[in-house]
């Protein structure tokens, strides 16, 4: 039995988690989807608190797909999983963002996922913002 599955999962190891619905989206939005990951991580409302915010939306329709929002802190890893699994064609997004102990720098690293098969990955250093 097939069994297809909506994710949606935000995972802070450290403080408070939310995220904030992208309308109505089913596993059908994601069905072969493109996502594009757009990140930003700014300093939080407290001095030992970081925002990371990502928009994932689908390069072809330009839906916005999800828009999770994860509260951490410097040198836990934030960790955002958005998408659909269960048959082939549905796509998923798997994200970790750890900010440096200094506060200045992020790293980041994601994977795209066909089914739960890895087809694309990347990483990079991002700045924080104020």
């Amino acid at each position: 039995m097939n069994r297809i599955t909506l994710v949606a999962v935000l995972l802070a190891l450290s403080s408070v988690a939310s995220a904030k619905p992208a309308g109505d989206i089913s596993a059908t939005d994601w069905n072969n989807a493109r996502p594009k990951v757009e990140l930003r991580v700014s300093r939080g409302t407290t001095s030992d608190t970081y925002a990371v915010e990502a928009t994932i939306s689908d390069l072809r329709s330009g839906k916005v797909l999800a828009h999770p929002k994860v509260i951490t802190r410097a040198g836990v890893p934030a960790k955002i999983q958005a998408g659909a699994k269960g048959a082939a064609g549905l796509i998923s997004v798997e994200a970790t963002v750890t900010v440096a102990p200094s506060g200045a720098t992020a790293t980041y690293a994601s994977e795209i996922k066909d089914n739960d098969a890895v087809v694309s990955s990347q990483g990079a250093t991002l700045a924080v913002s104020s």
